[in-house]
């Protein structure tokens, strides 16, 4: 990754701050280096452009044509000078071939339901120049630079949640290739909806003139599951730092027992991921006074809900990383059917399209995150207990009586226990339950695109259960402070008990819970990244980006709630 040291005024529906004058932006090279889902990410939230480097153009060039050879000698070719799907053996007349790239992008410009947020759509458009880049797809250059010039004019296009079933982000890239041609619509800088057309001229740009196959290349790939698992799998990232933390927070709370969580237990069933998930508990309550034996434990063995943490989050690292892999070789390989085999100087029929591995990655995430989300509800209900146990009921009403500072509803229980009963519901598979289309010739579909955007709900929802628990156990830490005179806890668990009291003291009694809660969300994050070892946007950017400070725009820097709302797809 290298720096265009330019400055560039907003344009039209640019991210707030992406390419805001004084700051120069990051400029990722396509298809000479191994882009990772950081880098995607970066594109969709931190506003950094894409190169095309000269042997990424050859490549391109090379592969258009095999396209040319093919069309020259009328070998019969998917998509190239054939129909698509059920029409995949009519003939398409040489002097149509403009006006059939137009008639694949409005035939698959069927997407419907709400739009996925600005952030969401850059990342599918990144993705999708991601997989054209590796030259496996035969799109013309000229064709490849336009849709680069989208992303370089932050030209971001509106698509919607419903229209793919995961065998090739059909609906989802007509939405992107409509805008490339003029039509479809943008996000203006307000939110508003900009025809594509406008947003082309007021960037100075012109609408594509597509070549042969060129449609078909902008459609016929699962760019947007990738895009969006790319934001999920950063947001997972920073959940996986901060489930363990919020843990441990109960852990001092409760006064439990720290024994499950020692080394040698850990290292007796080595799974790297319950290793590291005991590490973080044992980090976090170090230096603290339970750790230092100077607080009595409770109980000899306490609930499962605490005892197995590193058994079960441990699962969450796993799969955290196991998505990572995944989206690391879907970014750079090409995917097309047909694929162009530029050594052989061929075009071969292909299933890589299918992206079911992603979609079960995608399933499994879920599934765990049902698991974590179980044992946090447990153990919020085991802080209600104590809340209620350390604070008479005559101290409760006192507290909601008083102006001064925020009181947490123990009630907030039963909103866990809600939004964990989601998590379970989230957790049944999608993949399973696809239909044959395409006149029964696409008799198979990974749902990948649905199993992506559930599993982001999924992620969303087990924030909210660790933002609940962290309100819950910095009370009882309170009380148990103020019962005691004074009380060490451990460094990690300091820093956010620290950071929510602040929080709450300063909030009047009339705040409502939804709001405090939305607040303590990125205090966790931002407590969880630190104890990591990493500051904060390399954490959350994966610890590629050794320049990433020096890049990103000086707002999400200064303020990582801003980060983690665009990363959760927020405007």
């Amino acid at each position: 990754m290298s720096i265009d040291d330019r400055s560039t005024a907003p344009s039209p529906g640019a991210p707030a701050t992406a390419g805001a004058p004084g700051y120069g932006r990051a400029v990722i090279d396509l298809g000479t280096q191994r882009l990772t889902p950081g880098e995607v990410a970066l594109v969709a939230v931190g506003g950094a452009r894409f190169r095309a480097p000269q042997a990424t153009i050859d490549l391109l060039a090379r592969a258009r044509r095999v396209i040319d050879s093919v069309l020259a000698d009328g070998l019969p070719s998917y998509g190239v000078n054939r129909g698509l799907g059920p029409m995949r053996d009519q003939e398409i007349p040489l002097d149509l071939q403009e006006q059939f790239q137009h008639f694949v992008l409005a035939s698959h410009a069927a997407g419907v339901g709400e739009a996925l947020s600005p952030a969401q759509s850059r990342a599918i458009l990144a993705a999708r120049l991601a997989g054209l880049a590796q030259g496996g797809s035969g799109i013309s250059v000229a064709t490849f630079r336009a849709l680069v010039a989208l992303v370089d004019a932050d030209i971001t296009p509106v698509v919607t949640r419903f229209g793919s079933v995961g065998a090739a982000d059909l609906a989802p890239l007509a939405a992107i290739g409509a805008v490339l041609v003029g039509r479809g619509s943008t996000f203006g800088p307000d939110g508003t909806r900009v025809p594509g057309a406008q947003a082309l001229a007021a960037a100075g740009l012109t609408p594509a003139t597509l070549g042969p196959k060129d449609a078909l290349a902008l459609v016929g790939a699962n760019s947007g599951s990738i895009g969006l698992a790319c934001l999920a799998s950063l947001q997972l990232d920073t959940l996986v730092l901060s489930s363990d933390l919020v843990a441990a927070m109960t852990v001092e709370a409760l006064g439990a027992s720290l024994a499950p969580f020692d080394e040698v237990v850990a290292e007796a069933r080595p799974m790297p991921g319950q290793v590291a998930s005991a590490a973080a508990v044992r980090e976090a309550v170090s230096g603290g006074d339970l750790e230092q034996g100077l607080i009595a434990t409770i109980s000899l063995q306490d609930a499962l809900s605490i005892r197995t943490v590193p058994q079960v989050h441990g699962v969450l690292h796993q799969v955290a990383s196991d998505l990572r892999e995944i989206l690391t070789v879907e970014l750079n390989s090409p995917t097309d059917n047909p694929l162009v085999d530029v050594e052989a100087g061929v075009v071969r029929p292909t299933g890589n399209f299918s992206v079911l591995e992603l979609a079960i990655s995608a399933e499994s995430t879920r599934l765990v995150l049902a698991h974590v989300g179980m044992l946090a509800e447990r153990r919020i209900a085991s802080l209600v207990q104590r809340v209620r146990s350390d604070r008479p009921l005559v101290d409760q009403i006192a507290a909601a009586a008083s102006s001064a500072g925020f009181l947490t509803p123990v009630i907030l229980a039963n909103t866990a226990s809600q939004v964990v009963v989601r998590l379970k519901h989230l957790a049944n598979p999608l993949s399973t339950a696809g239909t044959t289309v395409g006149d029964g010739v696409e008799d198979h579909s990974s749902q990948a695109f649905a199993a992506v955007l559930a599993t982001v709900e999924a992620i969303e929802a087990t924030e909210i259960l660790l933002a609940i628990e962290t309100l819950l156990a910095a009370d009882a830490l309170s009380a148990d402070i103020a019962r005691r005179g004074s009380r060490r806890l451990g460094i990690g668990v300091a820093g956010l008990h620290g950071a929510v009291v602040d929080l709450t003291s300063a909030l009047g009694s009339a705040e409502v819970a939804h709001d405090v809660v939305e607040k303590v969300r990125p205090l966790v994050a931002i407590a969880a990244t630190a104890m990591s070892g990493r500051a904060l946007r390399d954490a959350t950017w994966h610890a590629q980006h050794e320049h990433l400070s020096d890049t990103t725009p000086a707002d999400l820097v200064d303020d990582p709630g801003a980060l983690r709302h665009r990363l959760r797809g927020s405007s």
